[in-house]
């Protein structure tokens, strides 16, 4: 039988074109083991079972083909929860945290209003502020039935029991309905993009990602449409492109948003834009 080290090392050399190889073969196997990383290194002698081995083997094989890690371990940690992911949703990012942080700093702790999540995906904007906003009635919305079962799955096992999900398209089946926030991530990318086609997002659902050919169609379509959904005084968070805050700023004042900012990531790239009704 072969042990920990030993698979390990072969793992890496299967993987030796990706830099984090080291790194992704000890997660993938910490998970078939439900192990942390600490137990491979404190047990390298350890002999994992031949079917352990064999699902082992055939992770690699799909990494080695470019699917990313989150979907190999169906799960990825977004503002310290960890969500469920597959492919019907994006992979949670660290800029996706600054729109629930900003979000976070306007909402009363103690709000009991009501907030729209748009293009929820696997849910982990609506359901993160949901969980810090207690009294907060919480609404995720896709047009991919897939995606809101991923997202219900994910309110499930976080016991967070003030979201409840809606399939529509924008606000196609939000007919009347108004609200104090309207939170959204959608796609951003244009069409032609090479981007697109890299490892990093050929695998992740272009509906979530393709914004049409300047990237932008998504976002100007909720900022007009938002417009007859937020009671006076609503706030409207858009994450955007590093390179789009000015068109959405531009588009926010053509449509009577006021108040409007837009607040940097991690990075330092303007990220996020708020505007209030």
């Amino acid at each position: 039988m072969e042990t920990i080290a030993d698979l390990i090392y072969k793992a890496s050399q299967q993987l030796v074109n990706i830099a984090s190889a080291r790194l992704d073969c000890e997660v993938l196997l910490a998970e078939l083991l439900q192990q942390d990383r600490c137990f491979i290194y404190a047990h390298p002698e350890f002999q994992p079972t031949g079917k352990i081995i064999a699902d082992y083997q055939r992770m690699i094989a799909a990494r080695q083909r470019g699917l990313p890690i989150a979907y190999l371990t169906g799960k990825k940690e977004f503002l310290s929860l960890p969500f469920k992911v597959n492919r019907a949703t994006l992979i949670p990012r660290p800029e996706t945290e600054v729109l629930v942080e900003t979000a976070l700093a306007i909402i009363p702790t103690a709000s009991n209003g009501n907030l729209l999540d748009l293009c929820t995906g696997s849910g982990i904007i609506a359901i993160s502020i949901g969980q810090s906003r207690p009294g907060l009635d919480v609404i995720a919305s896709d047009i991919s039935t897939a995606a809101l079962v991923m997202a219900a799955q994910n309110r499930h096992h976080l016991a967070v029991h003030n979201v409840s999900m809606v399939q529509s398209d924008l606000f196609a089946g939000l007919a009347g309905r108004e609200f104090h926030y309207i939170t959204a991530n959608p796609p951003y990318i244009r069409s032609d993009d090479p981007c697109l086609a890299t490892a990093e997002l050929c695998h992740e659902p272009r509906l979530a990602l393709d914004g049409g050919h300047h990237g932008l169609d998504c976002l100007f379509a909720i900022i007009k449409q938002a417009r007859q959904h937020l009671h006076t005084g609503g706030v409207l968070l858009l994450e955007h492109g590093s390179t789009q805050a000015g068109s959405v700023r531009a588009c926010m004042r053509r449509y009577q948003y006021t108040h409007i900012q837009t607040i940097d990531d991690y990075a330092g790239h303007e990220r996020v834009t708020t505007g209030k009704q």
